[in-house]
């Protein structure tokens, strides 16, 4: 058998009463099926014959399936008029208005609502079997069958696509997008973050810059630069590079008063800056600046360099640190 759904059902109930605010309706809805409508509007006070006015309550379906009950979809209208004001007297009882699920059977061939009316005479907020004093039905069109054959969901683009085990096939499309809802409570401030380092704190306070080129078989091939930057707060930037026939490498490194190697900075480069008979080392670099010398010591280490063709058998060039290679800037 096909499942065959009958449009949502949606209620839109607003409380109402006469002009004096001497009386109210309540009107709680305890059904859960969802196929029919059901809208109650206040009724002003010489409207629909009402002099004192009253509710207006409109029952259909919600073909359209937007959980509102538009005029079009209206089958069936009742109004219920407030008596005329009596004599100033003691608070009267509340109109109570209760719709529930009524089964199939005598009153709806395929079920519905029963809508029961009373006043809340005992004052529970309940309308009891006692209190009712009106009761109406609002049926379902068409009867909604049960099926047994079992079916698989597919997602498509914009789709949705519906296969039983009995053949059944159906493609239901997405429906509009709603409207946004409203924007949700901003969220609680987080926490503040850890102050920063003072600004004085990164000025300058002085500057060592060292360069050579490094002799020996690499003859004018290899030009080095060291430099040591160190903040009033201080910091240390150092910065070490090498220029080869071919290429410039370059590195950089921030350290603190509580970092290894603070006091005898040392920076490690690869460039290859000899080409030798077996043409595979690759040049390794070692630029260290101890601190009692104000020089660098430049260690370069190559396997090319060692070469019988011109009497070398090491693979170190070593350049002792000379405070001559060195100026000092202070600001």
């Amino acid at each position: 058998m096909v499942f065959l759904r009958v449009f949502p059902f949606v209620i839109l109930l607003s409380a109402c009463g006469s002009d004096s605010g001497d009386s109210a309706v309540d009107i709680s809805d305890i059904s859960q099926d969802q196929s029919s409508s059901v809208l109650a509007n206040r009724v002003l006070p010489g409207e629909n014959g009402c002099d004192n006015g009253g509710v207006k309550i409109d029952s259909g379906f919600d073909q359209n399936q937007n959980g509102v009950l538009d005029q079009n979809e209206i089958a069936e209208s009742q109004v219920i008029c407030h008596g005329l004001n009596g004599e100033s007297g003691s608070n009267g009882f509340t109109s109570l208005i209760k719709i529930q699920d009524e089964a199939t059977g005598d009153n709806c061939e395929y079920g519905g609502k029963q809508i029961l009316v009373g006043m809340d005479i005992d004052n529970d907020g309940e309308l009891s079997e006692a209190e009712v004093e009106d009761t109406q039905y609002l049926c379902n069109a068409v009867q909604i069958a049960e099926s047994s054959a079992s079916c698989s969901v597919a997602d498509g683009e914009g789709f949705v696509t519906i296969t039983c085990d009995d053949g059944t096939t159906a493609i239901i499309n997405d429906g509009v997008d709603g409207v946004d809802g409203v924007d949700g409570v901003d969220g609680v401030d987080g926490v503040d973050g850890v102050d920063g380092v003072d600004g004085m704190g990164l000025e300058i306070d002085n500057r060592i810059v060292c360069d050579d080129i490094l002799g020996g078989y690499l003859s004018n091939s290899a030009y080095w630069e060291f430099s040591i930057t160190t903040m009033k707060n201080g910091l240390k930037f150092i910065t070490g590079s090498v220029t080869t026939f071919n290429s410039t490498v370059e590195r950089s490194l921030l350290l603190s008063p509580t970092d290894g190697g603070y006091s005898s900075p040392s920076i490690g480069l690869i460039n290859d800056a000899y080409i030798g008979r077996n043409g595979t080392g690759i040049g390794f670099w070692d630029l260290d600046c101890p601190h009692s010398s104000r020089g660098v010591h430049v260690r370069y280490e190559d396997n090319d360099l060692i070469n019988v063709d011109i009497g070398s058998t090491s693979n170190v060039i070593n350049y002792s640190a000379s405070s001559g290679d060195c100026s000092t800037f202070s600001y």
